[in-house]
């Protein structure tokens, strides 16, 4: 006859087995349902006869490799949140998607620049403004600034100041804001794309509310007793950042291949296709070149996840 407690063992192992498949299934119908509204939102201008989307398997493609990284990720995690994790799997996804848009706006800068027109710098540090984002995304330059700030002004870690990176996060947010709003001539001709850009940044304004939520495991210690359930579920529901950062990312992906096309069709746009293509091979290069330059130089210091 099986042990008292070997059977209580077995048992409390099965309902904790039963709990983590619960919450990879719910997470799981979570991000169908979220990828599903920008997937949706995404392609609604190219039904309508102002705008085409020639570049739709692109995007496609992207909603594709996104989509099966996610799942991936959610189900062969081992823990859940292992390949959410920085410098893992979707880090590196999340990477690939802020470098596509850095190439993509550097492409529309060529596009836009004309000798006989004033120049104007948008697209370009566009450009370079989600470049630095990428490298931010395997670097963690925003949490190096949040520790620098620590030690500067002497500040005690608590659960409080701890969540300071994710305010430096809302600050690249606002100052992209003000890029957006005090460029608006520039960005006329490419008013179809709004409802996708609003919908991508409340997507954002989510993702930062909800990591600043599971930041630490303090919220959840008000609703749970036992530290140890508390810190667990933090740990799984800390995912849910991930996944509105991806369909965000993936959506700003869909956003610059409307405002490629939208301006190709121009008949004052001069630059070859094969010269766009290759300008855009050559900046997505060499953000991996920095990138990859940075890390090998940061290499000792940076946590690898194993």
């Amino acid at each position: 006859m099986m042990p008292f407690s070997q059977f209580f063992f077995e048992i409390t192992f099965l309902g904790h087995t039963l709990i983590i498949d619960s919450m990879r299934i719910a997470l799981a119908s979570f991000f169908a349902i979220i990828a599903y509204i920008g997937y949706d939102v995404t392609l609604k201008p190219h039904h309508s006869q102002t705008a085409v989307l020639p570049h739709q398997s692109i995007f496609k493609t992207l909603f594709w490799i996104n989509g099966a990284c996610i799942f991936g990720a959610l189900f062969f995690g081992k823990p859940l949140w292992k390949l959410f994790q920085e410098y893992s799997l979707i880090s590196y996804v999340s990477y690939v998607n802020l470098v596509f848009i850095s190439a993509a706006a550097f492409c529309m800068n060529q596009l836009t620049t004309h000798p006989t027109e004033s120049r104007s710098f948008f697209w370009y540090c566009i450009a370079v403004g989600f470049g630095y984002m990428a490298i931010d995304e395997l670097c963690e330059i925003h949490e190096n600034i949040d520790s620098a700030i620590h030690q500067i002004l002497r500040i005690t870690e608590s659960h409080l100041t701890d969540r300071i990176d994710d305010a430096i996060i809302l600050i690249y947010l606002i100052i992209a804001g003000i890029a957006i709003l005090r460029s608006r001539k520039t960005l006329h001709p490419y008013t179809i794309v709004a409802p996708i850009l609003k919908t991508s940044i409340i997507y954002i304004i989510l993702m930062i509310i909800w990591d600043a939520g599971t930041n630490q495991p303090d919220v959840l210690n008000m609703l749970i007793k036992h530290p140890y359930h508390a810190r667990i579920l933090n740990s799984q529901l800390g995912v849910v950042e991930e996944l509105f950062k991806t369909v965000a990312e993936w959506m700003l992906c869909g956003i610059m291949l409307y405002c490629i096309s939208i301006e190709w069709n121009k008949s004052s746009s001069k630059i070859s296709s094969k010269k766009l293509h290759q300008a855009f091979v050559i900046f997505f290069c060499l953000l991996l070149g920095i990138t990859g330059t940075i890390v090998f130089l940061l290499l000792p210091s940076i946590p690898l996840a194993k």
